[in-house]
């Protein structure tokens, strides 16, 4: 009995694998979600037609290109004509929100949560599939010079792996359960600013929301955390 979400994305899953920051119950080993310098912001690229640049007053699609350091097509059919291998499934500038794919078995998202002081803070998500899917998030603060990796400061993360825990452990009690660890798979919003965590358990057989993120312009905090395990 599968418990699949239905994802915002046409045609692949969430998320992707680089940078692994998933958690898996069975290991005693803490996500490296330390804060971490990225290369510093670039005002103005001295190479035309670079797409590694980020500017004051950055959008998603300029996140996007930064992190994942290649040029986003608007579709299959550009991306294949350039010669490139990722393209837009959604692009939504107003809300902050992207989702990209390509010639690979699997998806990126991205979001972005605007702080008072001008700075930002990015979401970014993927998930890499075949046969199973891997799943992986970071939380970028893009400050005025840099960009800092600052998952654990800006997500409650222990916290949440704590309700990890327990809901496995409610799972396996419900139903036969073949592998000892679980995934945690963050949704990114395209509309609003809350966040959804699932848990994702047996080679992605059972997929269910245990909490939701709420934002607080500086953070996110739990604001619900789901206790049942869908039937």
């Amino acid at each position: 009995m599968k418990k699949y979400i239905a994802l915002l994305f046409t045609g692949a899953v969430i998320f992707a694998c680089q940078n692994n920051t998933n958690t898996n119950v069975s290991s005693s080993e803490e996500p490296d979600t330390s804060s971490k310098k990225q290369p510093p912001l670039i005002e103005e690229s001295d190479q035309p037609g670079s797409v590694f640049v980020l500017k004051e007053n950055s959008i998603i699609s300029d996140y996007a290109t930064y992190f994942l350091e290649t040029k986003i097509y608007n579709s299959p059919d550009e991306m294949v004509a350039g010669g490139g291998d990722h393209y837009y499934e959604t692009i939504d500038v107003k809300n902050g929100y992207a989702s990209i794919s390509g010639s690979f078995e699997g998806t990126y998202t991205f979001a972005v949560w605007h702080l008072a002081d001008g700075e930002d803070i990015v979401g970014k998500t993927s998930a890499f599939c075949g046969p199973g899917c891997d799943y992986t998030y970071e939380f970028y603060h893009v400050k005025k010079d840099y960009v800092n990796i600052e998952t654990e400061s800006i997500i409650p993360i222990k916290e949440i792996t704590q309700h990890q825990e327990k809901m496995f452990a409610k799972l396996k009690k419900k139903y036969p359960i073949e592998y000892e660890s679980s995934q945690l798979m963050f949704l990114l919003p395209q509309k609003g600013t809350s966040i959804e965590v699932y848990l994702s358990a047996d080679a992605n057989e059972y997929e269910f929301p245990i909490v939701r993120l709420d934002w607080t312009k500086e953070k996110f905090v739990i604001g619900k955390k789901y206790e049942e395990i869908p039937d």
